[in-house]
């Protein structure tokens, strides 16, 4: 919208939609039918295709083997997504599994609440769904908040930022493995973006503009 008394552009974002009530905290599938450890703490990183360039899969694993030696015991990683690249996941230290892209929602559903932290890394995202898909799970998010992750991630409050290098994921990583964010307060954070929040949002930036004032020339 122009503003009538400086004439300047002004530019408001507003999200997409996301229904957070289809996620929960309680899988109808269980770790075992998942082929998932039951004494691990799970990091999980999705995509429709995993090795897609944009998603720098490449970073997630340098990253996540930072955390391997201090970790390889209690964690393990979880890649949801097509995949390409039979070697993309080669050189992962960290204990982990690759699993297919998944038609069944429940079945996806169940991995993110299952987990503990979903990875983001991203060389850009212009929303970030599937960290809001884990913080309606109770899951972490952790991401390179450049772009829409922003809105997503509030550093230590909704999840985790890190900057786009191996060892500040690492270390986001590690601090939400470490400091887990109360899912309550995370599906919170998601239900931002429900459709009601965002067309009470859509509703108030129409009304400043049927106000606005048309400058006299």
């Amino acid at each position: 919208r122009l503003s009538a008394l400086t004439g300047r552009l002004h530019v408001e974002m507003i999200p997409n939609t996301f229904d957070a009530s289809l996620f929960t905290r309680e899988p109808r599938h269980s770790r075992a039918d998942l082929g998932l450890a039951a004494d691990k703490k799970i990091i999980i990183f999705c995509a429709a295709r995993i090795d897609d360039p944009v998603k720098n899969l490449p970073l997630a694993v340098d990253a996540l083997n930072l955390l391997a030696d201090a970790h390889s015991d209690d964690v393990m990683a979880v890649f949801v997504g097509d995949c390409r690249n039979p070697a993309a996941l080669a050189g992962l230290r960290l204990p982990h599994i690759h699993v297919p892209l998944i038609s069944d929602a429940e079945r996806m559903r169940s991995y993110m609440a299952h987990a503990d932290v979903v990875l983001s890394t991203s060389h850009y995202e212009s929303f970030g769904a599937t960290l809001l898909e884990g913080q309606a799970s109770g899951t972490v998010p952790v991401g390179l908040v450049h772009d829409g992750r922003a809105d997503i991630i509030a550093d230590g409050i909704s999840g985790f930022a890190a900057s786009p290098n191996a060892v500040s994921v690492a270390e986001a990583v590690d601090r939400a493995l470490s400091r887990p964010i109360p899912a309550d307060r995370l599906r919170h954070a998601a239900s931002r973006f429900d459709y009601h929040n965002i067309a009470d949002r859509y509703i108030v930036l129409l009304n400043k503009l049927i106000s606005q004032k048309t400058p006299t020339e």
